[in-house]
């Protein structure tokens, strides 16, 4: 899986996407996640292992492909309600029944869950009273959060605040450069025995994934990036690199399944890009559903 984020009106996105085992903080930070043995906490409110508010996410191995990670379901909790859980491989398998366009409240406190096009893609979204927002298909997980949240939220997502410079910050409120600790750090149980986390990366350090590789395969796949690219979004330097990283981390495993899984996140943010832009954006569209 990978976390990837744009910058959204009215605030950010974090995406999870299966199958790559790579992570992207709210902010912009890269660190890869191969544990599968440990439920994380992707974003919560502050730093303790009771929060009030939090997305939790459970992964497992790709049932094919070595050395990738899939999200196998992911924990909503609003603030004052029961947490609910959603399986990724039945999107109305939720534990609190299925979703359809007409958006229903799934507990006492006003949580609600629906269906929304983002183009021509139908995600399940789920709106917190905490502010925090969830849309998801089987092997996409996107976490929205509010401007109004900066310097309040913890977990794999960041410390969200606009700086990268502190993005893998622990519990205890200190940042560390370790992204083995860091993510082992922010496992919802700490007396759960997990693996350590690969090597981290930063967006701008370009050759820290694909140093190892030959050249020849390295321009290549800056031609698959600018071919998957080009056709959702503007190609930015930092969303070549972060395709082109990817790319490298595939380079001994299955290039066509993550050729694939590019495809379909750049599709989404393709479409979360556009619609940041507009001023009907996606928050204002999914409130007008509730009228």
């Amino acid at each position: 899986m990978y976390l990837k984020l744009l910058p959204f009106f009215p605030g950010r996105v974090c995406t999870i996407q299966d199958p790559l085992a790579a992570a992207v903080s709210f902010d912009g930070t890269v660190s890869t996640v191969s544990d599968t043995s440990c439920s994380y906490s992707a974003v919560q409110d502050g730093y303790s292992y009771n929060p009030d508010s939090y997305v939790y996410v459970d992964f497992d191995a790709h049932p094919t492909v070595s050395g990738f990670v899939d999200r196998t379901e992911h924990v909503f909790k609003d603030t004052g309600a029961d947490p609910v859980t959603c399986p990724a491989d039945d999107i109305q398998g939720c534990s609190f029944g299925p979703v359809t366009d007409k958006p229903k409240e799934i507990n006492d406190v006003g949580t609600l869950a629906l269906t929304t096009q983002l183009g021509s893609l139908t995600f399940n979204a789920i709106l917190g009273v905490n502010q925090i927002t969830t849309l998801y298909t089987d092997d996409t997980l996107l976490i929205f959060a509010p401007v109004s949240k900066f310097d309040e939220l913890g977990g794999l997502c960041g410390e969200y605040n606009g700086d990268p410079a502190d993005d893998l910050t622990i519990r205890d409120e200190t940042v560390t450069t370790d992204a083995a600790a860091f993510v082992t750090d922010w496992k919802t149980d700490p007396n759960c025995v997990s693996t350590p986390a690969r090597s981290m990366l930063r967006y701008h350090d370009q050759t820290s994934l694909c140093s190892g590789v030959p050249q020849e395969t390295v321009s290549g796949f800056e031609g698959m990036c600018q071919d998957i690219i080009s056709p959702h979004m503007n190609i930015t330097d930092l969303a070549k690199d972060e395709c082109l990283q990817i790319l490298c981390i595939c380079n001994d495993r299955d290039i066509g399944a993550c050729e694939a899984s590019l495809e379909e996140w750049f599709t989404t943010l393709g479409i979360v890009d556009q619609r940041k832009k507009d001023p009907l954006d996606l928050a204002i569209e999914l409130q007008s559903a509730f009228l």
